[in-house]
């Protein structure tokens, strides 16, 4: 892809910084520097164990994060396997997610593991889930064993493996965007890659 060409999806700007300056500084979390290049590969590897998990083209992925390295490693990674991501604010109740994981059909949920006490109850609720992957440095004992969740660090830390991955248009469904629900039950918001 020529560096310089339209970014008509909001992935083309990753892979573009990616080729122009891998060793520039990306992000900044919590102090710890990140570059386009750590971006893109963990973006990519991650994207291929949506893939391999299921996550199809137009499957809606819900980041139920903070705000750290592994959200933002997650929102690109939903983009480069075709999915469509729903960011959940991490303040938000289990009724809320529930409703949100049922509403937009989640086929699988990023979240970060010191929120197991909001989403394990809520999981033997959703029929669409494939798989729970959640970050953090030390799994809490509530869902050792659990077959269908699964480390983040531990996904992220493999090569990628150059699988190919579905393609997009400009015009294909990004992101889905739930209104807080203060009147009522949270709305979804449809954006493309090009409203976006």
């Amino acid at each position: 892809m020529n560096s310089l060409s339209p970014k008509r999806l909001l992935k083309d700007s990753l892979i573009a910084s990616n080729t122009i300056s891998p060793k520039k500084i990306a992000a900044v979390v919590q102090g710890q520097e990140y570059t386009y290049q750590q971006l893109n590969d963990q973006a990519i590897v991650l994207a291929e164990a949506l893939s391999e998990r299921g996550v199809k083209s137009g499957d809606r992925v819900v980041i139920y994060m903070e705000n750290t390295w592994s959200c933002i490693v997650s929102i690109y990674a939903v983009q480069f396997a075709g999915g469509v991501f729903v960011i959940v604010n991490q303040q938000t109740k289990a009724d809320k997610l529930e409703y949100i994981l049922n509403d937009c059909t989640a086929a699988l949920l990023l979240t970060d593991n010191h929120l197991v006490n909001v989403f394990l109850p809520v999981l033997p609720k959703i029929d669409t889930l494939l798989s729970v992957i959640f970050s953090g440095t030390s799994p809490n004992k509530a869902i050792e064993g659990i077959a269908s969740i699964e480390p983040f660090e531990s996904i992220v830390s493999n090569r990628p493996q150059n699988k190919p991955l579905p393609p997009l248009i400009a015009t294909d469904l990004a992101a889905l965007i739930y209104a807080s629900g203060s009147t009522g039950t949270p709305k979804g918001v449809m954006q493309t890659h090009q409203s976006m």
